[in-house]
């Protein structure tokens, strides 16, 4: 197990590569733990690989972009507000972290900041692109096979980009408070769920951004 000393503070989400070796833990404090799985049966080891807080990761981004041809869709001053969005202008939470198929890269949420991480074997993590959200990211959801990803937010909206040059794909409005949960179904190809503080879940063809179906919870 991962004892509590070995995290700097309340872990708010947890990723497992895909081949199961790595593991990345985000945190209340807006840090990032990257772990390697020594064991998996018949309970989880993990070895700490490398520790980072996203304020440093965020601020190094943003003063070499400024001076480089980095592709980014966030410039400077949308990542210093990141950085200190909090009311006591603290870093907020690491909402939600997930690895692409490949391992090789990661998508990190904090605030309201999304942030795709390459991942090296030595666990040092580097800002591949970013793109801010209109409010805090709750959630991340992937569909590998074609190569998106979508998130929901606490204005109600979910959004569908693509993974690598983070081009949006779909903007899904109709809940009409903070949107929880969003998946993709990925037996079907074109279909989302979200899920909202408002009661309701929605079934989505988010390539039309209209819903099939809205579920009232609060009549059920």
């Amino acid at each position: 197990p991962i004892t509590a000393g070995e995290c700097s503070d309340s872990i708010w989400c947890i990723a497992f590569s895909n081949s199961k070796s790595v593991c990345v833990t985000g945190c209340e404090d807006g840090s990032i733990s990257v772990w390697s799985v020594t064991q998996l049966r018949p309970e989880c080891q993990f070895s700490l690989l490398h520790r980072c807080e996203m304020s440093s990761l965020l601020s190094q981004n943003a003063s070499s972009s400024s001076s480089s041809s980095a592709t980014t869709t966030t410039g400077a001053e949308d990542v210093a507000a990141a950085v200190t969005s909090t009311d006591d202008g603290e870093m907020p939470p690491v909402s939600a972290c997930r690895f692409t198929p490949d391992d090789k890269q990661l998508l990190v949420a904090c605030g309201s900041l999304i942030t795709l991480f390459n991942v090296p074997a030595s666990g040092e993590l580097s800002v591949v692109t970013q793109y801010t959200a209109s409010e805090d990211v709750n959630t991340i959801d992937l569909f590998p096979k074609e190569g998106l990803f979508l998130f929901a937010e606490d204005s109600g909206l979910a959004r569908v980009f693509t993974v690598h040059r983070f081009n949006a794909r779909g903007t899904l409005r109709k809940h009409t408070n903070i949107c929880t949960a969003a998946l993709f179904r990925p037996k079907f190809a074109k279909d989302v769920v979200t899920a909202s503080l408002d009661g309701t879940v929605v079934l989505w063809d988010y390539t039309r951004q209209r819903p099939h179906h809205t579920f009232d919870l609060l009549v059920c």
